[in-house]
């Protein structure tokens, strides 16, 4: 599907967020990993904006919204930022999607401000095990996390196959403990299974958020 996306600015603290518009229902945020910007969701935006009105923010970290000091490139900011730009955009609540550090970013704006997170998303983030992100203490806080907000709230994970980084025996402790969790392995994917399995996670994210009911996932 050829898609014109409605790109758009929003000032946040005097930081330009820039931030790609599509859709209409609830509000669903996606959020993209290290090294990339919103435009990672290329391939997810035209099925799920049949159902929400999506936000795909680039965040400070580290695409291409521009940045005026390092201290800038931290999940703890990001989630900051996110915070600012929904309440700049008027969102009072939304499905919020995360991918690798988006994802991490996504778990704190749930631990930190509950009330503006609707259903939880994380796609390859919980277990994650990468340096770069330890040395910013940012896993550190999302093992806190697995401990509590993962254990209390409905949360979908979604892992690629053959993603080497993803802890397995963490998302499983998720799920075992908590009945509002669901998990789902995509086959031969790998890193990035919303770009290359866009059909198989859009379904997911769907039923997820507009098909099944809460009480359904209490088993």
């Amino acid at each position: 599907m050829q898609l014109t996306l409605s790109e758009s600015y929003v000032d946040v603290d005097g930081i330009p967020i820039r931030y790609l518009r599509e859709g209409s229902g609830p509000p669903m945020l996606l959020l993209h990993g290290s090294g990339m910007s919103s435009t990672t969701w290329r391939h997810n935006i035209g099925s799920l904006s049949e159902y929400f009105s999506l936000y795909a923010p680039n965040l400070p970290y580290p695409g291409e919204t521009p940045v005026s000091h390092s201290s800038g490139h931290t999940a703890d900011n990001c989630t900051e930022a996110l915070y600012h730009l929904m309440s700049a955009l008027d969102i009072d609540r939304a499905h919020v999607v995360g991918d690798s550090f988006g994802g991490i970013v996504a778990a704190l704006l749930s631990h930190r401000y509950p009330e503006k997170v609707h259903r939880l998303v994380l796609i390859n983030t919980v277990g994650l095990r990468e340096a770069r992100y330890s040395a910013q203490g940012d896993l550190q806080e999302l093992r806190e996390l697995e401990g509590q907000t993962l254990l209390q709230r409905p949360v979908l994970i979604i892992t690629g196959e053959l993603n080497p980084l993803i802890r397995r025996e963490t998302v499983c402790s998720i799920t075992a403990r908590n009945p509002l969790a669901k998990c789902v392995v995509i086959p031969d994917a790998g890193a990035l299974p919303h770009e290359e399995t866009p059909e198989a996670v859009n379904h997911h994210i769907i039923s997820f958020c507009v098909e099944t009911p809460v009480n359904a996932l209490c088993g």
